[in-house]
């Protein structure tokens, strides 16, 4: 048992489930794609339902993984950062510089915009 009464998963049951998670992630981002919508919506629909599939809708669903899921936030940041990784990792893969230099100025003053009103909310 691990801290808060949850059970750990072993290293098989780990890679098995960040396995599901990426399968959940490109079945989705493959489905909304076809459908020509962003495939971010589908990478998260395909989160949320493995999240329902293995906590369960009233708390019955996979009983390792949904006991470790409920119980230990910090699988739950690990498992945050990885998906992010995921996300980041395939706009960099579809990102294409010739189109950073044609944008150049404009993109440049609506990040700055940006970050100086957030600044501005942020702190005022």
């Amino acid at each position: 048992m691990a801290a808060g009464g949850t059970t750990a998963l072993s290293a098989g049951e780990t890679t098995s489930l960040l396995a599901l998670m990426l399968a959940a992630a490109m079945i989705g981002g493959a489905a909304f794609s076809r459908l020509r919508l962003p495939r971010i919506v589908g990478y998260i629909l395909g989160g949320l339902a493995l999240k329902l599939a293995l906590m369960g809708l009233g708390g019955a669903g996979a009983p390792a993984a949904g006991r470790l899921l409920a119980g230990n936030p910090q699988v739950l940041d690990f498992i945050r950062s990885l998906a992010l990784a995921v996300v980041l990792f395939s706009i960099g893969l579809a990102f294409e510089v010739h189109h950073l230099r044609r944008l150049g100025g404009s993109l440049l003053r609506v990040g700055l915009a940006q970050a100086g009103g957030a600044l501005l909310l942020t702190f005022a």
